[in-house]
This record gives structure tokens, sequence and C-alpha cells, in this order.
């Protein structure tokens, strides 16, 4: 059996060493990370299924930076996001769907019933989609940072 690792001796000293230097970090990663964030939001909203449109207004974009510790997200989260969101992203199987005890569900059209079968739905992959389209990009991107901190702090 072959392992192989993404940490070694020299890898661990070179991310001990970049704790002194965020600034470097920050320097080659923070713009390009905004910048990407960005672009895949943009891509990614222009994809969301609309129908009342809460979903495109609770779409949110975020980059964090703390030292040496960068992350970028897009999607949903936080209160008041759209419950549907994850079904329409992933589908949902066939399942019946009951009133709370006491309770009726109103149909389009004004009928009440205690119980609907839902057919279930396909999943539509947009989010997916969107950062498959452009994570060749945000690798390269990335790698290219990288590359540059690595040039800065390089030892001649």
């Amino acid at each position: 059996m072959y392992k192989i690792d993404m940490t070694s001796n020299d890898l661990d000293k070179q991310i001990a060493l970049l704790k002194f230097f965020p600034e470097v970090v920050e320097k080659h990663f923070r713009k390009l990370l905004v910048t990407d964030v960005s672009k895949l939001w943009s891509v990614i909203r222009g994809q969301i299924p609309k129908r009342t449109g809460k979903a495109m207004s609770k779409f949110r974009k975020s980059v964090t930076v703390k030292g040496i510790n960068l992350s970028g997200k897009v999607g949903w989260w936080g209160s008041n996001q759209p419950w549907y969101i994850n079904v329409v992203e992933y589908g949902a199987r066939a399942h019946e769907i009951k009133a709370k005890p006491g309770k009726w569900l109103r149909l389009q059209g004004g009928r009440y019933v205690k119980s609907v079968r839902h057919p279930g739905m396909s999943k539509r992959g947009f989010m997916a989609a969107g950062f498959a389209a452009l994570k060749p990009m945000i690798d390269a991107d990335m790698l290219a940072a990288g590359n540059a901190v690595l040039k800065e702090l390089e030892v001649k």
C-alpha cells in the first residue's frame, strides 16, 4: 500500500513561517479570493431558479481573512434563508405531505386536504454546475497566489 500525505517537515515549517508573515499571504491571496468569489457568485446567481425571488434576494457571498486563514463562500446561510433551495439543488424523492394534527393543507385553487402526495422532483444542480465551471480558474488563481507567496519569502 502506498500513502501520499500532504504534510512533511518542510511543509510544516513553511506554514509555521507564514504565521509570522500573514500580510504576505493576504497580499497575494485576498484580492484573488475576493475576485473569484464574486465571479462564482455572479455565475451561480444567474442560474438560480426564480419563482418568488426569495432565493435570489437571500443569496450571499463572503470572504473572511484571519491571519493566514482565508476562506470564501457563496450561498445561503444564517437566519431567514429559503428552506427550499436545498431541495431545488439536490432534488427530492416522491413523498407524502401531511397536515399537522387538527390542521388542513390548503392547495392552490383553495381546496383543503389532510395530506397530499408530492411526486418528487429531479435535482437542478445549478450550484454544482456553477462551481464546476469556475473551478479550473479558481484553482489556477490559488496556485499562482501560492507561488507568489513562495517567491516573496524565498531566501536568496
